[in-house]
């Protein structure tokens, strides 16, 4: 190998970015690198097609350097050679290199484009789509075929399942062929290898004709892997190589298949709204005693000795039951039962009865005796749309925390407002700290948690520890708030 050539061999290496000691896995690998940057598609308001089609000359003589001794493979030598004349590189050192092979340029005849919207859209391919219609005792199969496009492909999808969703049913053999046939439109149609090979084939032209090249390699690589015909690999080998044999990285893909996926849940809505007319006309003509509500089973309860009746000046009232109760027409768990009252069902309690008891009267306008321990304070809706199915507990002090989430803010909250107040301080859509503030009252809060960005601010009467809100005179309002000092105030 003379100078001459190890200094151009030196100069293309250092082209690529190499030292004169690289291998030939590095050289294929900083290929890689640079077609990817170089591409025509990958520059769309660049003219990058020398630079291309030099690193593909580069690319070719390095890699004839490294598998024949820096020079071009010997022709096929006569018979009469020995093996240690054949196998013996002869020296092309003054002979220019091979050029690269040029990009193909195929001339297509007729585009192909989709059916329907007659577009050279993304997701070409050959289908057929199951149609079935029931006659009774006849089941009529239609196989509708061609090539759509991804989008027209969902809607003639789903087009012809609503037809097989209201057709198909009527014939003795049409349930299974509908299902089946739903089955194989919604994983979108039978798609023939065959003729999608063909059709992948032409596309791959197609795509180079119009130097979109990433399109045609993603198509090539797709027949690569699936087409088991050896004389359609010779093309798409011939073809890979005429394009530079591109990394499989590069490929775009020829269809994303999950988009059919998506009928699942339409399809499972239609026949939810075809189900609910018919539900409904059933059960107009039920007669009454089949679908009147189950009786409300409710035990009579006693007042527990040790409970501590709470806003004793409130009791009296509208209010709400925390459970299914019994209405007794004494103050004794032996006495009748009037009737029995759902959970944070509204009541009227009257007056106050003796140990525990306490008279109350139901929307029905009857009256009765129940524990005071199973009636809550408060509104029905409230406590219904928050879950307070609990005894309310004692009010909380000035400036308590009911949270378990600390830090190390400090913030002043003055609260004018004529109610009590809970401030729940949230980190995004959580509650990390709740703060009970007196009304009119200033506190001082400290330990609050860190990284702040929203609160919450409730006013209202009966606080209620199981659920954390008050159930009577509730407003709400949500604010975004960061504290930013220690020194900071809140103004409610």
């Amino acid at each position: 190998m003379t100078a001459q050539s190890k200094q151009r061999i030196h100069d293309l290496l250092q082209q690529l970015g190499l030292s004169p000691d690289a291998s030939l896995h590095d050289v294929k690998q900083a290929y890689r690198q640079r077609v990817k940057s170089l591409h025509p598609d990958k520059n769309p308001g660049q003219d990058t097609t020398a630079a291309f089609q030099q690193l593909q000359h580069t690319y070719q003589t390095l890699v004839q350097y490294y598998q024949y001794g820096a020079q071009p493979p010997p022709a096929q030598p006569p018979s009469h050679h020995t093996k240690e004349e054949i196998t013996t590189p002869v020296s092309f050192a003054n002979q220019a290199p091979k050029p690269p092979p040029p990009i193909p340029n195929p001339v297509i005849k007729q585009a192909i484009v989709c059916r329907h919207c007659r577009k050279d859209r993304q997701g070409l391919r050959y289908r057929c789509w199951q149609k079935v219609t029931g006659l009774i005792i006849i089941t009529q199969h239609k196989q509708v075929s061609g090539i759509w496009c991804q989008h027209c492909s969902l809607r003639l999808a789903l087009k012809i399942n609503i037809w097989n969703l209201l057709l198909g049913w009527w014939s003795i053999t049409g349930p299974w062929h509908t299902i089946r046939s739903w089955w194989t439109n919604t994983l979108g149609g039978k798609t023939p290898l065959a003729e999608n090979s063909k059709l992948e084939y032409r596309l791959a032209l197609q795509h180079i004709s119009k130097s979109r090249f990433n399109e045609a390699i993603g198509h090539l690589y797709w027949l690569k892997h699936y087409c088991q015909n050896q004389a359609m690999q010779d093309k798409v080998n011939q073809l890979l190589h005429q394009l530079g044999d591109p990394s499989e990285a590069v490929a775009q893909p020829p269809e994303s298949t999950h988009f059919f996926k998506s009928q699942f849940i339409l399809l499972s809505l239609m026949i939810l709204f075809i189900s609910l007319p018919i539900l409904i006309w059933q059960q107009a003509f039920e007669p009454l005693a089949l679908v009147s509500k189950p009786p409300i089973s409710a035990n009579p309860i006693a007042p527990e000795a040790q409970h501590q009746a709470l806003y004793r000046s409130h009791r009296l009232g509208s209010h709400y039951t925390l459970d299914a109760v019994a209405l007794l027409s004494a103050p004794d768990i032996n006495s009748a039962i009037i009737t029995r009252v759902g959970q944070y069902a509204p009541v009227n309690v009257v007056s106050k009865g003796p140990q525990g008891w306490v008279t109350l009267s139901t929307t029905k306008g009857l009256q009765g005796f129940v524990a005071e321990q199973l009636i809550g304070f408060g509104n029905h809706t409230i406590a219904k749309r928050y879950q307070c199915q609990q005894y309310p507990g004692p009010r909380p002090f000035n400036g308590e925390l009911l949270g378990q989430h600390n830090g190390k803010k400090r913030l002043s909250i003055d609260n004018p407002h004529t109610n009590d107040a809970i401030v729940l301080f949230r980190q995004q859509n959580k509650t990390v700290q709740l703060v009970y503030i007196y009304a009119q009252q200033q506190i001082h809060v400290q330990r609050l948690p860190n990284r702040i960005d929203n609160i919450i601010i409730r006013y209202g009467q009966f606080y209620n520890h199981a659920c954390r809100t008050f159930t009577a005179n509730l407003e709400e309002r949500k604010e975004p708030f960061t504290i930013i000092s220690n020194q900071q105030k809140l103004q409610l």
